[in-house]
């Protein structure tokens, strides 16, 4: 399974979850915090919240003679806005946990039998951080996909 295929099926099972917004499958970025509130504002709650999807590395490996294996780390992205308020903390936690359920278990992992070797997504973070011009939640997921290049018979 190609690069460009894993990245658009990510980005298509993200996007599938009602919780998550403004789903892109390329870090996105804004000079202007006018263009920044175009493509990562949730119109709905009026708050930035957006999850972006991009390779973060590529693994390759040799596994015995005529084995050529790559294992792409894919991340996903995602930026919430900080409302003490309302809790948004438990908010954004509730929809990273949606997220991950989205690649559970093992049967939606498998891409229509395309691709070779999946693992469940990994949570790094989360944290709150600067996003931009917005103090935002954050948190990376990691998804590791391994593509089978060649087997020799």
């Amino acid at each position: 399974m190609p690069l460009a295929d894993i990245i658009t099926a990510v980005t298509a099972r993200v996007a599938a979850v009602p919780t998550a917004k403004n789903v892109y499958s390329y870090a996105r970025e804004a000079k202007e915090q006018a263009a920044s509130l175009a493509i990562f504002k949730d119109v709905t709650a009026g708050n930035i919240h957006t999850w972006m999807i991009t390779r973060q590395a590529t693994i390759a490996k040799d596994d015995g003679v005529g084995t050529y294996r790559r294992i792409h780390e894919i991340a996903i992205m995602g930026y919430m806005s900080v409302n003490d308020k309302v809790d948004s903390e438990a908010t954004f936690q509730g929809v990273i946990e949606d997220v991950c359920l989205a690649f559970d278990p093992l049967a939606l992992r498998q891409y229509g039998q395309v691709y070779d070797w999946s693992q469940p997504v990994q949570v790094e973070g989360p944290t709150v951080l600067m996003y931009g011009q917005f103090l935002c939640h954050a948190a990376k997921l990691v998804h590791r996909v391994e593509e089978l290049l060649y087997e020799q018979p």
